[in-house]
């Protein structure tokens, strides 16, 4: 499965990790995992979990861990408070805390038995490639009329369009509106 299309670059770390989870759960076992999740600490404040695993009744927050990323002295009082924060705000909303570290590097054949002991079987996983959220939204009319032009200009033989709008007006929505439409269009 193709990661790095719509997450950032692996560390050392993580690409030795998901090597493990896929050892474990197979070759399809990436699409349980939600790499960067995005959540609200204690405080309101954004973090992000290097990995999450759900089940129906259980999520399960995964992360490296080890000197070089948690230790005072290394990184400096204020972040190892925030640290110490994601952690608190973990337990508050009832996540089950796997850490990893360098020194599992050293022993794939215990790290790959702790992922299946702590995470037990896939089954129980909620696979996230097939989760689809309606939000049940109307377009602006601004919106319908710039799909209306580019439906007009690809009947017309054209293939490339500029929309040129204001920030925060939604080009992103018009793209994703036109790719929906015509996603099965041949060129």
């Amino acid at each position: 499965m193709e990661r790095n299309l719509s997450h950032p670059d692996n560390t050392l770390l993580e690409d030795y990790f998901e090597k493990c989870f896929v050892e474990v759960y197979g070759s399809d076992g990436l699409k349980y995992l939600e790499k960067e999740y995005h959540l609200q600490d204690i405080f309101g404040n954004n973090i992000l979990v290097d990995y999450v695993v759900e089940t129906k009744d259980k999520k399960y927050a995964i992360e490296e861990n080890g000197v070089n990323y948690h230790h005072p002295q290394l990184v400096g009082v204020e972040r190892y408070k925030q640290q110490l924060i994601k952690q608190k705000s973990l337990v508050k909303y009832n996540f089950v805390i796997f850490r990893w570290s360098t020194e599992h590097l050293l022993f794939k054949e215990k790290m790959c038995d702790d992922l299946k002991l702590f995470l037990g079987d896939k089954d129980r996983f909620i696979d996230k490639t097939d989760i689809k959220v309606s939000r049940g939204f109307k377009l602006y009319e601004h919106l319908e009329v710039t799909l209306l032009d580019i439906k007009k200009a690809r009947e017309e033989g054209n293939n490339s369009f500029l929309v040129v709008l204001p920030t925060v007006s939604g080009k992103s929505k018009i793209i994703e509106e036109d790719i929906k439409e015509n996603l099965f269009i041949k060129s």
